[in-house]
């Protein structure tokens, strides 16, 4: 394969990422021009003459029953709809970012009727879509609480609240309302049924309720359509861009490849053939220690284990040399045989070894470091236990804490200690280590020891829980 094909194939997330979006905003663009077209060329009809079909009429909307509540501003209204997007906090590697999730998207509306001075038509709000002048926001924050009255909306109605724990979350609340006896047009398709009121439905054709006038109505779709114009041109760019950046640098390297800049390709395939030959070569020198270290001769055994520890991982044969490495471990063998498997095993321990390491761990054998190195590769909780155990030790601590980074089942092993630790200087020691490695599970033990003012460890707590929580 060319390496041109290779970039091409490396942009192809890309490519079928913007297509879909191109395609998204192409979608737009059509359902936009429907309605404005369905806006422009649709004249005004009265209502005491309506005839099936799409229509266009203005009056005033008039509620058929009790009038709704707004959650937000407490006022009496035919429709409302309430949006509430929460700020939450995005990890991807070492980048951080924020963004606002929409939690809850809801719409009310009653029976209504459209009326002008010949008649009245019903109105099927449910199926509309409702465009309104006034719109209100409001928002909560750390400092900041949203009215009582929303918050009672959104706790009886949607189970939620603007809180976390003991701190407000950062929210937008949007809100809008149309209210009783307000001028509207009408734009849907109308329906006749024998001894009942004419009724506007969505059909073929959207159904359309609001309170601008024709123009700012309009205009409201057509900053719609330019918009979603200007995302496909961004979007098209993008492809078109990544294309021919992708292209001309596969070019090139077929081009540097193919010698056109001196050589003629050998310079590469001697490379590959000399990748090739030194993974022959680790793969036979793996099987010659391997066998050495099965072997019965102690020097033997200890000079295999020390080549092991020297080498690069071939996962392909961890698990074999780990398990040819795990019986060097024993007491029963010479300190520097012990130390050179120690010393392999942090590149080729796997979970088989945990055990022993452990026990190298509790004899406090003087090459503790390769120890909790190997340890914390192995995510399995005896492994954890046998480190957070570690963190007793003052001169080993900071081995053990970067150890317990790079292990997954670290954070309940060291809040198993945590709720279990009486020592008060213990609890402080194992909330700053929560600090350094704590996610989710981290938080809700450090959220107890912050409720209790009389726990030793509160302020250590809140300290590590002000931390943790950015990870989440």
């Amino acid at each position: 394969m060319g390496f041109r094909w290779m970039a091409l194939a490396f942009g192809i997330p890309f490519f079928l990422l913007s297509i879909l979006g191109i395609g998204a905003l192409g979608f737009l663009v059509v359902r936009f021009r429907k309605r404005l077209s369905q806006i422009s060329d649709t004249k005004l009809a009265r209502i005491g003459k309506l005839r099936e079909g799409t229509r266009r009429v203005k009056g005033r909307i008039l509620a058929r029953e009790e009038l709704l509540s707004s959650p937000l501003e407490a006022r009496e209204c035919v429709y409302y709809r309430l949006r509430v997007d929460e700020q939450r906090t995005v990890t991807h590697g070492r980048s951080v970012r924020t963004v606002w999730h929409t939690v809850i998207d809801e719409t009310e509306t009653i029976d209504v009727v459209v009326k002008d001075e010949t008649g009245e038509a019903t109105v099927s709000l449910d199926q509309a879509e409702v465009v309104l002048r006034d719109v209100k926001f409001t928002f909560s924050s750390i400092l900041k609480d949203p009215p009582a009255r929303l918050q009672r909306h959104l706790r009886e109605k949607h189970g939620r609240s603007h809180k976390e724990a003991w701190f407000n979350k950062t929210m937008r609340y949007t809100e809008t309302v149309l209210e009783d006896n307000t001028p509207v047009i009408v734009v849907g398709e109308v329906e006749l049924h024998k001894g009942k009121k004419p009724l506007f439905v969505g059909g073929d054709n959207p159904l359309i309720v609001t309170d601008k006038s024709k123009d700012e109505l309009s205009g409201h779709y057509r900053t719609r359509i330019f918009w979603s114009y200007a995302g496909i041109v961004v979007l098209s760019v993008f492809v078109l861009g990544l294309a021919t950046i992708l292209i001309g640098a596969g070019w090139w390297a077929d081009r540097l490849v193919e010698g056109v800049t001196g050589g003629d390709g050998q310079a590469e395939r001697e490379r590959q053939e000399q990748a090739a030959r030194e993974q022959h070569a680790r793969q036979a020198e793996v099987t010659e220690c391997v066998q050495l270290l099965k072997g019965a001769d102690p020097g033997k055994r200890q000079t295999a284990a020390e080549r092991l520890g020297r080498m690069p991982l071939l996962p392909n044969r961890r698990d074999e040399v780990a398990q040819a490495l795990d019986p060097l471990l024993a007491p029963t063998n010479p300190p520097a045989t012990r130390t050179a498997a120690a010393f392999a095993l942090k590149t080729w321990v796997t979970k088989q070894n945990q055990w022993s390491l452990i026990k190298m761990l509790q004899r406090q054998e003087p090459y503790y470091l390769d120890v909790i190195a190997a340890l914390g590769q192995i995510n399995d909780k005896p492994a954890g236990d046998a480190l957070a155990a570690e963190l007793d030790n003052a001169p080993r601590r900071s081995e053990v804490l970067a150890a317990l980074r790079h292990q997954p089942s670290a954070e309940f092993c060291v809040t198993g200690r945590l709720r279990s630790a009486t020592d008060p200087q213990t609890r402080i020691m194992l909330c700053g280590v929560l600090k350094e490695i704590g996610y989710t599970m981290s938080a809700a033990v450090l959220e107890e020891i912050v409720k209790n003012p009389n726990d030793p460890a509160r302020a250590a707590a809140l300290d590590a829980l002000q931390v943790v929580k950015t990870r989440k």
